[in-house]
């Protein structure tokens, strides 16, 4: 429950990424904590907001040093998005555009149809530490970032733009998404 993910679930995503040269596998020098426990602190992390997410809170949870904690937490995600990003996170290939137009157009009468966006807002737990930082208060949540998310008919995300401040209006996000300044990358003439 404390980490958002059941043991099977934390075992195949810890067996996914445990190889990847953030954690030093093939190291000679001095061995890292174990990669599954990386990701319990990042997990932990992630699923906590407030004062719960405060690094000095989970420091004492894990008995951790700040650096080490900091550490432990880039490292998952750089071995996450590197390890699994290229397969969970794509735009479909022409062939599963028509399949998903296809379904569209049964399920809904839309033709050509082969994706949804929508911007949602993602809050933030702390006022980001940039000068920036009143760019970021919202109006749903005091401070948040923007996102823009195209997904297909099953709702797999297939694409997402994320970083804006939490003011910045979805049309200016979608206006400056790759989707937006070359949409010939993404679709074929009459898809939309």
């Amino acid at each position: 429950q404390k980490y958002r993910m059941s043991r099977e679930s934390l075992s195949k995503l810890c067996n996914l990424v445990k190889d990847h040269e953030a954690f030093n596998p093939n190291s000679r020098t001095r061995q890292q904590t174990n990669p599954k426990h990386q990701l319990m602190c990042l997990l932990v992390y992630l699923s906590c907001e407030g004062s719960g997410a405060s690094n000095p809170m989970l420091r004492s949870l894990f008995r951790l040093g700040r650096g080490t904690f900091d550490n432990f937490k880039k490292r998952c995600i750089r071995a996450i998005i590197d390890c699994l990003a290229d397969k969970y996170l794509n735009w479909p290939t022409e062939g599963e555009r028509t399949e998903i137009a296809r379904r569209f157009k049964n399920d809904f009468g839309w033709p050509n149809l082969v994706g949804i966006a929508d911007g949602t807002l993602l809050p933030l737990a702390f006022q980001p530490e940039t000068d920036d930082a009143p760019d970021y208060h919202g109006r749903k949540y005091r401070y948040s970032l923007s996102v823009l998310v195209i997904n297909d008919d099953k709702r797999r995300i297939r694409y997402f733009l994320a970083g804006w401040p939490g003011k910045t209006h979805d049309n200016r996000v979608f206006r400056n998404s790759k989707v937006a300044k070359k949409p010939t990358e993404f679709f074929r003439p009459n898809e939309y």
